[in-house]
């Protein structure tokens, strides 16, 4: 499957769904005050645990995979993320 945007400005019809980089006006502002509340100082303080539990996860999961094989770091980071991300969002809120 493959996509081609013909005309330049369709790139803002496929791509502004729910992206802050993309929105504009009052929208990107919206987007943007709910990212920085969700950064604060106060709120970074609240997942500093739940990333250095996972953190120190990650690096027990490679110490131990690269015993045996080559690893796909993009792979494991891609986890890492997707584990801190999904726990911020509904263990800490």
């Amino acid at each position: 499957m493959s996509l081609t945007i013909v005309d330049y400005k369709g790139w803002r019809d496929f791509y502004n769904h729910g992206n802050l980089i993309s929105s504009v006006g009052s929208e990107h502002v919206r987007r943007r005050r709910l990212w920085t509340r969700g950064m604060s100082t106060e709120s970074l303080k609240e997942y500093q645990p739940i990333i250095s539990e996972r953190a120190q996860k990650l690096v027990d999961q490679l110490a131990a995979s690269c015993k045996y094989s080559q690893v796909n770091m993009a792979r494991w980071l891609g986890l890492f993320a997707f584990d801190v991300m999904a726990l911020m969002r509904y263990v800490v809120h």
